[in-house]
């Protein structure tokens, strides 16, 4: 297989999944390339985490009554 994946591809990989004749091994959960790969990936999901929030919030305070805006916008981080 040289990195395509089309129908055909799927099908030979499925055929051999299901006749236990594929030899690809998972990758390992540990060593330090699984921990590269987490030291990268947690500040990235922090920030889309705080911007979520953020953006729920935001949709609070638009939507909330008028009466209750200015109360709102007191709160400070």
């Amino acid at each position: 297989m040289d990195g395509t994946v089309d129908r055909f591809d799927a099908e030979q990989i499925a055929r051999a999944v299901l006749g236990k004749t594929a030899t690809a091994t998972p990758k390992a959960k540990s060593g330090t390339v699984a921990l590269i790969r987490i030291l990268r990936v947690t500040p990235a999901s922090a920030a889309t985490a705080r911007t979520q929030d953020f953006n729920v919030f935001w949709a609070v305070i638009i939507g909330a009554p008028f009466p209750l805006r200015p109360e709102f916008c007191q709160i400070s981080a």
